[in-house]
Formats: C-alpha cells, structure tokens, sequence
C-alpha cells in the first residue's frame, strides 16, 4: 500500500497551488490528482483504502510521496490520525505568511463565495477559522505534541515570490529529491480576485473546474489558463467592485495586536523549525 511520506500541511492561502503545481513536476515526486485530499479532516470515516487509492498510481520510482491539504492545519484530530496512520516519520511542512495578511487573503475568498458580506473586522469574529488558520503557534503546539520535532519544518511564505526555486530546492533538501527546475516556476496562481457579483456563478465555475482537473489532460489544460492569465479574466468577468478597501498598515497593525500578537510571540520559540534559505541573490526571481 503507497501511502505518503510527506504532508503540506498549508495552511490555505499560503502559496499552496503553487507548490502542488511546481512539485508535481518534479520526476522524483508523485502528488494526488487531487490536491486537496481532505483524508484526515474530512474523509477520514471513509477508511485507509479509500486514501490509499489517491495514491495507488504512484511509480516505483518515486522517492516522495505527497498529500498537499491546507485544510488539515487547525482542524481538531488531524494529528493523532496522521501520525496512526502515516507514522512519525512522514515530514511535515507548514508554510508561514504574515497572519494578518494570510487572513485577509482568506476573508477575500469567502467574500467572493457569498460565505460572509462583513467587512474584514468583523469577518474575524464571524468566521473562526480565519483567526485559526494564521495561529500558527497554537497549530504548532498541537502536531509538536504528537510528532519529532525534527519531523515538522517552517517555511517563510515570501520565499516563494523573492526566491522560488530556493523554496522549492529546501523540500528537495528534506525529502532527498535531486535538484530540479519546475515549469512556471515564476507563474503566479491562485491569485485572488475581487469578490464576484453572482455567487451562484462562482459555485458553478467552482464546478466546472473541479471537474476539469480530474483528469491529467484536464489539468494541464487548467495551467495553461492559468499561465496565460485566462482564469483570471473569467474571474474578473463576474467581479463586483471592490468595496472593502486593501488593508492599510493602520488596520494590519491594529488587528495583529488585537489577534495574532501573543501567537507570533510565542512562535518564536520554534525559530528551529525554521528552514533556512541561502541570501536572495540566489535564483533572484520575483513574481
């Protein structure tokens, strides 16, 4: 049974589409179809065979195996399943964003999918998981109870726009994968978009793409799209006027002291978990 060896634990809006896209290239590297899979905080009543199945096209020579979930960051229980299921040894990534602004990226979404209609402060306390999922030492606390901690890295978020492929080059470090150069490795995707003026558009082009990419000709054509900005303009096609502003460093400051201040202090006692990257001169890129 080939089960993964790694886990990107997210959490979302953390450049996660990215990386699933750029590690999915890798020859040495086999990642679900779906890169959401969802077993642990979903699925899991649906038994190991059914994740298990996720997996079952991987090549004998792939020497890592991946299930990229942002979704299993704050979601009660995922740990104590994983590590029943997948052992202490599976290597465990979680990508750090400003909270704030992770947040923000979140609240956006769920504004374009119809979930809230709040402005940004208020989404705080109406959405819970918009505060959990940029907590990332009390998500840390809970695997670090379970898992090594030499099992568990952190990553920086801006590493992938200052220096791509050195982020991509520290999971080949973990993972004992060769070095390798992605394509679109400079592409953005998954960029957000205003919120769009008909929900019930957004859930059918949700649809529409979902079932797309459930084939691998279907997923290429989807990068492909992505890559030429086209997704982006069908987004755009729908996209109400922005009414909420872009978050002033004013707002930022305030909200991080209000929510996210004791949490980032506290992570810095997790500094070892850091990955280090070489000085930025290394692929020098930006996107």
């Amino acid at each position: 049974m080939k089960l993964p060896n790694f886990i990107v634990l997210g959490p979302p809006r953390t450049g996660t589409t990215w990386l699933y896209r750029c590690l999915g290239q890798h020859p040495e590297v086999f990642i679900s179809d779906r890169k959401e899979v969802r077993y642990f905080d979903e699925h899991y009543e649906k038994g190991l065979p059914w994740y298990a199945q996720a997996f079952a096209a991987a090549p004998e020579s792939a020497r890592a195996i991946g299930d990229i979930t942002p979704g299993y960051f704050q979601h009660p229980g995922v740990p104590e399943r994983m590590i029943e299921v997948l052992g202490e040894t599976v290597e465990l990534f979680v990508i750090h964003r400003d909270p704030v602004e992770r947040a923000y990226s979140a609240y956006q979404g769920a504004l374009r999918r119809g979930e809230t209609h709040a402005a940004f402060r208020e989404a705080l306390e109406e959405i819970p998981r918009l505060v959990s999922n940029s907590q990332y030492a009390k998500q840390l606390d809970r695997f670090l109870s379970v898992f090594p901690a030499p099992r568990i890295h952190l990553i920086d978020f801006e590493s992938i726009a200052k220096q791509p492929l050195a982020h991509l080059q520290a999971y080949y470090r973990v993972l004992g994968l060769s070095d390798f150069s992605p394509e679109g490795l400079r592409t953005r995707v998954n960029a957000q978009v205003p919120p769009g003026r008909s929900t019930r558009l957004n859930t059918l082009m949700r649809i529409a793409r979902e079932t797309i990419e459930r084939s691998a000709p279907g997923r290429k054509l989807m990068w492909r799209m992505r890559d030429k900005g086209l997704t982006r303009k069908l987004h755009s096609l729908n996209a109400a006027e922005q009414t909420n502003g872009d978050l002033s460093t004013q707002v930022h400051a305030e909200l991080f002291q209000q929510w996210f201040q004791q949490d980032q202090e506290a992570l810095q006692a997790y500094a070892h978990l850091r990955i280090q990257l070489p000085p930025e001169a290394g692929d020098g890129s930006t996107f």
